[in-house]
Order: structure tokens, then sequence, then C-alpha cells
């Protein structure tokens, strides 16, 4: 029988929620909440993945627009310059 290593074990690990959930502030800063000191690359290649690259490139502020808790400031910013 091998032996586990407890900290390489829980660095394979993720967690993703069922429902998901925006933090007041940007949609950069809610991108990078849970790994802060990403590279550009990295960001960039999270946006792609996710397909939104076109959407935050049409609002006003692009990637530093302000989402709002829960995101309820998108469809604000939708009706005042997303095409």
């Amino acid at each position: 029988m091998s032996s586990i290593n407890l900290n390489n074990y829980r660095n394979q690990l993720g967690f993703v929620f069922q429902e998901t959930f925006l933090f007041h502030g940007t949609i950069k800063e809610n991108i990078l909440l849970t790994k802060p000191k990403s590279e550009q690359k990295e960001l960039e290649t999270a946006l792609k993945n996710a397909n939104v690259i076109e959407f935050i490139n049409d609002l006003p502020n692009g990637i530093d627009s302000l989402i709002g808790e829960g995101g309820n400031k998108l469809s604000v910013l939708k009706n005042n310059g997303y095409k």
C-alpha cells in the first residue's frame, strides 16, 4: 500500500458550485478571486474558455466593468451600452 501526501492530494482537488455567484466588483476581480496573481495569459485563457470575450469587449469598461453582487448590474450595463 502506498502513502499519499496530503498536500499534494489537496492541490489536485477542486470544487465547482452548482449555482454561480458573482461578487460585488469588476469582472476581472471576480475572475481573479481564487488566483489573484494570475498572469495576463491565464486571464485571457479563462475568458476564452468561458466564451465571454466578445460580451466583455462590448461593455463600456470592458473587463473592468462593475457587475455588482450576483451580477445585478449586468442588465444595466447591457441596456446602457451593450449591443
